[in-house]
């Protein structure tokens, strides 16, 4: 574990100009002792052995010496096989749980690409490793991000063609199911904002861009500024989860009403509270008129684009490009997905992800 900190400590002072090509001296050494670790039965299980996976992972997510994501991707299946290995029960406290709740924050944007529920979305693994502790803010929302690839993958599987009712019935079911976690994730907001009435305010962005210009103006004139880090982080993983669940939400519903407008009220089980009342996209539609829901792209992409600026401060580091980065490309996969065009927020993002790289997170040239 020791080379691997070494390693990315020292990545550090290279993007300073000092100890140049040491990092990856180190990075190498490191993966030769992870390797006799996990080929040793006692040392395999070792927190020591998990930790300097991980931190492997990180050196790749910051450095990216190859210039291709497989390294990384490795280092991260690597640690969540180990992982499953070791059992929820080994990650309860210390170095443990901490290496636990970076790989659960890998696996939530993991998750997005794979389509389908993952192992840290279980029971087992939601409640195991908090048997002694109460959880976080973060960690509860993080509890409802890890419940978003499998809804997603609900919603994506309703064909947009050959309405028939079991197809209406199949894409009621997501849409309830995508709605009923909006409604956690709103609830989670006014829990969270309980203990942070002020979770952000707006102030004139200082930044530039070659997307402004004097006919359009300036594309984000406001940045969003937070009281900590620590909120900041959590507010923009917020959004992230908010856009994925509008987009969803949106996308859906349209897909649904645009081929099926003489359909309004069929059986759907288990949906009503009494069982038997059955659920239509009329009911629904008055939920949407009343919510932000269907305006996904103006609300949760803009404050997502407009936080940027506060993590590209000195005091971060890479640590901040680190943290923007997942949720920009979720906003630029959502944003192409739309039928209106948003071009110019998507050349914002590219540009922004150039940034990023240059910032601490190499991997940005590799997506």
């Amino acid at each position: 574990m020791e080379y691997a900190i070494l390693a990315l400590s020292t990545a550090a002072f290279e993007r300073d100009g000092a100890f140049e090509g040491q990092s990856l001296k180190l990075y190498t050494r490191g993966l030769y002792e992870l390797q006799k670790a996990i080929d040793n039965p006692k040392t395999r299980l070792d927190d020591q052995t998990l930790a300097a996976c991980v931190l492997l992972g990180m050196f790749e997510f910051a450095e990216c010496p190859g210039r291709t994501v497989s390294a990384y991707m490795r280092h991260y299946q690597g640690a969540m096989a180990l992982l499953q290995l070791r059992g929820p029960e080994q990650h309860i406290s210390g170095l443990a749980h901490d290496m636990f709740q970076v790989l659960r924050m890998h696996t939530a944007f993991q998750g997005l690409a794979q389509g389908y529920e993952n192992q840290l979305a279980k029971p087992t693994w939601m409640d195991g490793p908090w048997i002694s502790k109460t959880k976080t803010m973060h960690d509860l929302l993080l509890d409802i991000f890890l419940q978003v690839p499998k809804l997603l993958s609900r919603a994506r599987a309703v064909p947009a063609s050959q309405p028939s009712q079991a197809r209406l019935n199949g894409g009621l079911k997501a849409l309830k199911a995508l709605l009923d976690l909006n409604e956690q994730l709103i609830q989670w907001l006014e829990s969270y904002q309980y203990t942070y009435p002020t979770t952000h305010w707006p102030e004139l962005s200082t930044a530039s861009s070659s997307t402004d210009s004097e006919e359009l103006g300036r594309l984000y004139p406001v940045s969003i500024q937070f009281p900590s880090y620590h909120v900041a982080e959590t507010m923009i993983l917020y959004w992230t989860v908010q856009i994925l669940i509008y987009a969803s939400i949106s996308t859906l519903y349209t897909r649904l009403t645009s081929s099926d407008k003489d359909i309004t009220i069929f059986e759907v089980d288990d949906l009503s509270p009494k069982g038997n009342d059955g659920i239509s996209l009329a009911e629904i539609q008055p939920i949407l008129d009343t919510s932000d829901v269907m305006s996904w792209p103006e609300t949760s992409a803009r404050y997502i684009c407009q936080s940027v600026e506060y993590f590209f401060q000195k005091e971060f580091r890479g640590m901040g490009a680190g943290v923007v980065l997942s949720p920009l490309l979720v906003v630029k996969a959502c944003l192409s997905r739309s039928a209106e065009d948003f071009s110019r927020e998507i050349t914002w993002i590219d540009e922004t992800i150039g940034r990023i790289q240059g910032n601490g997170a190499g991997l940005a040239a590799c997506i």
